[in-house]
């Protein structure tokens, strides 16, 4: 299809039949431009859609467009394609439609209309807008935007920012509708939803209490918090217990076995060269009696052991209690264990009652305002 044949049906009175020329392909801009003030909105839509419409080549038809033709505009894909004249004359645009679909365009220029904003006379629309997509401002932007009167602005601020100390700031304002944004925003820290819970409006009040009560399935924060927090405990307790407990109570053990065979306790023996090696205990050493010394000068030997015990030149006397202190046996086993397990449920004992102070604190809040 040549041009003049596109041309002669842009004219055309049947709608159906510039709808197929706001589709083709081959359709000039200009024609195009032409189009998009079509009475039918299916026509101007096709005709912003239409891969040769060129945004770039769309100043004029920005300033001097009506409000159905700025909002499908406002909606356009390529809307960062705009140069700056044509940006700020939809931006400042008093239409809510428009502004609503600023803020739904993920393509909208945030930062560069907030380098345009100097340049406008009617800020406080352009505020609201780029409040709505505030996560894509720079920070010194949202700390203006925070400090801003303008209840609108601060209600899209609250629903949009993802920094935790802005969202802390909104959620001590006045207006009940910034808090209750505070609440919607998934990006509100625990600490924030906890002090909102406790809010003097019984709406900001229950949309916190929600937030905060997982989905029936699901896990809070709070849970997963303190799910990792008893691991940790769990694994220090362990590793307590192995190193400081399983020794204390081997060299109890050991204590009670060499005074059972008449022999003194020297120190618990290891594996490894000489008692140098690995801290795996084995056993206890045990050396004879001051007074059991008839002979200085008769060196003992296996004969002369006691019961249960060999003997250890290497260590100086006879090893005794080998399958006491080792983790396999339960009494050695239940000093490693337990200080884990008293770690756990004193932890478990602490998470209980803070969720029954938490309770608490609600309901009284709840029967302070039904009151």
């Amino acid at each position: 299809m040549d041009e003049q044949t596109l041309r002669r049906m842009a004219r055309d009175r049947d709608s159906d039949v510039r709808l197929e020329v706001a589709r083709h392909v081959g359709t000039p801009m200009d024609v195009l431009r032409q189009l998009v003030r079509d009475p039918r909105d299916a026509v101007a839509q096709a005709a912003l859609d239409n891969p040769g419409f060129d945004l770039r080549q769309a100043r004029q038809l920005v300033i001097d467009a009506d409000y159905l033709v700025k909002r499908q505009i406002a909606r356009h894909p390529e809307l960062d394609a705009l140069d700056d004249e044509a940006l700020v004359a939809l931006a400042t645009t008093d239409e809510g439609g428009v502004q609503d679909a600023l803020a739904n365009n993920d393509r909208l220029p945030v930062a560069r209309l907030w380098n345009l904003m100097p340049r406008m006379s009617r800020m406080f629309f352009l505020k609201r807008t780029l409040a709505r997509q505030a996560h894509k401002l720079p920070e010194q932007a949202e700390r203006e935007l925070v400090a801003d009167l303008d209840t609108e602005v601060l209600r899209g601020l609250a629903g949009s920012s993802t920094r935790p100390e802005s969202l802390e700031v909104l959620a001590r304002h006045r207006d009940q509708g910034v808090r209750v944004a505070v609440v919607a925003n998934q990006a509100t820290t625990m600490k924030t939803l906890i002090k909102l819970a406790r809010d003097r409006s019984p709406q900001v009040s229950s949309a916190a209490r929600a937030r905060l009560q997982p989905e029936p399935g699901k896990t809070s924060d709070l849970d997963v918090k303190w799910f990792f927090g008893v691991l940790v405990l769990l694994v220090v307790g362990l590793t307590f217990g192995v190193y400081q407990l399983h020794e204390y109570g081997a060299r109890r053990a050991c204590g009670d076995i060499c005074q059972e065979r008449g022999l003194v306790f020297a120190r618990l023996a290891r594996r490894g060269g000489g008692g140098r090696g690995s801290d795996t205990m084995v056993g206890c050493v045990c050396t004879p009696a001051q007074e059991a010394v008839t002979d200085p000068g008769t060196a003992p030997s296996n004969r002369d052991a006691p019961p249960g015990c060999s003997l250890e030149p290497d260590k100086g006397g006879y090893r005794c209690g080998t399958g006491h202190v080792l983790f396999s046996d339960p009494v050695m086993l239940g000093w490693v264990v337990s200080p884990a397990v008293l770690l756990v449920l004193l932890l478990l004992s602490g998470l209980l009652i803070l969720r029954v102070r938490e309770q608490r604190r609600w309901r009284h809040s709840s029967r302070s305002r039904n009151r």
